[in-house]
């Protein structure tokens, strides 16, 4: 019985063991966006400041 219960446990731990590994790689991409554009708009927001 209590040979099942590790048998069991370790089952279980193995199986979350290759879950943990997998979800990160169905993970989208990191998303791109151009630079340029986004360093204007923050600052034409901050009153036009070319200090950015």
């Amino acid at each position: 019985m209590k040979k099942e219960m590790i048998g069991e446990a370790l089952t279980a731990a193995l199986f979350l063991a290759v879950i943990s590994t997998a979800v990160p790689a169905l993970a989208d991409a990191m998303p791109r966006y151009d630079v340029e554009s986004h360093c204007r708009e923050v600052a034409n927001f901050s009153a036009g400041s070319n200090m950015l």
